[in-house]
């Protein structure tokens, strides 16, 4: 009977540890990720103020910086190890006022094109939900892949957004990307410091990118 009792007890604690876990900094990359999970506390305000920042960017940015230039500093290496460099100018664009923002550029190397608002990006539904006073789950299915957000603070806020595939009867993480946001008052709220991805390459190797901004 007290195994019995202690084994309930120690589910329980895993359980409860996991609806609130806290979000890890370390690289996840070929770790297994499971569905689930809810927002702590601190997580979930860091969350909202980040979402905030983002409808204040979508704002401001429509309003001041259509046609504004936006500087970056991009470094990649590919799957087979090589690495390239670039600074990149771009301009910010809005095909239509309904449309989401984009740089607009040409590059050979891979960089964030998309322009990370509370309409539309990484966080669109996890915003649409947390300014409407909702309780989303951290994770969520889409197109076959399980995906997963953490929030964090220090002196800056970031987003860290785990991807995994199906392999057998579990999803292991094979990419990771990372947001720096300032979260500051002002009209440059919301703007993407730093952004970074990994993926795990076919050959085991893993492909990477950075992208700085540097100037606008």
């Amino acid at each position: 009977m007290k195994v019995t009792i202690l084994f309930i007890l120690l589910a329980l604690a895993v359980s409860c540890g996991n609806s609130g876990r806290k979000p890890s900094t370390e690289s996840q990359l070929g770790s297994a990720l499971s569905a689930g999970g809810e927002f702590g506390p601190n997580e979930k305000n860091t969350a909202i103020k980040i979402c905030y920042a983002f409808r204040s960017k979508n704002t401001n940015y429509r309003a001041s910086f259509l046609n504004t230039t936006f500087n970056f500093n991009l470094s990649y290496r590919d799957c087979e190890g090589d690495d390239e460099n670039e600074l990149l100018g771009t301009t910010l664009k809005a095909p239509l006022s309904s449309q989401p923002m984009i740089f607009d550029a040409i590059s050979e190397i891979p960089f964030y094109n998309n322009v990370q608002t509370d309409k539309a990006g990484v966080l669109k539904d996890i915003c649409s939900s947390l300014l409407d006073g909702g309780n989303p789950s951290r994770s969520s299915l889409s197109s076959g892949r399980l995906v997963e957000i953490s929030f964090l603070t220090s002196s800056v806020d970031r987003i860290i957004v785990r991807s995994a595939t199906l392999v057998g009867s579990g999803y292991v993480i094979d990419q990771e990307e990372r947001f720096e946001v300032d979260s500051a008052a002002g009209n440059r709220t919301g703007q993407i410091k730093f952004a970074s991805r990994e993926k795990t390459c076919s050959n085991g190797r893993v492909e990477s990118m950075t992208q700085q901004l540097i100037s606008q």
